[in-house]
This record gives C-alpha cells, structure tokens and sequence, in this order.
C-alpha cells in the first residue's frame, strides 16, 4: 500500500488532516482548500502517485504492508506523559522508505515531546 508522509505544510492542512469532524471519503486537500478559498498546490509523488502537498518542508515517499509491525517507543507527548501503553513499546505499522524529497535548510513546525512550553518557561515542571 502506497504511503506518503509529510511535514512542514501549511497548518491549515494539518488541521484539516487531523480533525475528525472531516467526512469520511473528503478529501483533506479540498477541504483545507475550501477553508483557505483557494486550492492547496499538490504534484504527483514520483514514487507512489499520490498526492503531495507541493510546498512541504520534507515528504517521505514508500509502502505499508498491512500486519507488519514493529514495537515503537515508549515516547513522550507534549503534555508531559507517555503515550499507548505508559513505558511499554507498543506494535506500529512499518514504512518501507522510497524516497525523501525536502528542501533546502527546511523549517520543521513540530510539537517537542516535553511539558507544553509555557509551563517551562514559568517553572511548574
């Protein structure tokens, strides 16, 4: 099965990716697109053909077999705990990379696996 991840995109892209008032079977592009009212800029992935949005910061081009796994973590979240199963691995779908396509010196917008930063900065860690 055909898998692209990206980072570094718009952040009404990610919203629209990770909200689940989003219907099933709408795209996520049209979506955020009818948001922003005007199309997101997408090319076709060299390797998988799907849809990559055309301004990320980093896309990762491969394939997902359905049942393999491999144990992953544990991880910190940004509020301070670890996610799944506490300080236990837990099974996760394995990506079997093709190809990485980014851009120059890229500006990653991510969440850091720490407290939320304004309870850093004011000392209630």
């Amino acid at each position: 099965m055909p898998v692209a991840v990206a980072t570094g995109i718009d952040p009404t892209l990610y919203f629209a990716s990770t909200d689940r008032s989003v219907p099933w079977g709408v795209s996520e592009y049209d979506y955020t697109g009818g948001i922003k009212g005007e199309p997101i800029e997408v090319i076709q992935g060299p390797y998988t053909g799907l849809p990559l949005p055309a301004h990320a910061e980093v896309v990762i081009e491969g394939e997902c077999h359905p049942g393999e796994v491999i144990d992953e973590g544990p991880f910190g979240e940004w509020m301070g705990y670890y996610a799944n199963l506490g300080l236990s691995p837990v099974p996760e779908p394995v990506i079997r990379v093709k190809a990485i396509y980014h851009r120059n010196d890229p500006i990653l917008t991510c969440a850091i696996q720490v407290y939320p930063l304004q309870n850093i900065l004011r000392g209630l860690v």
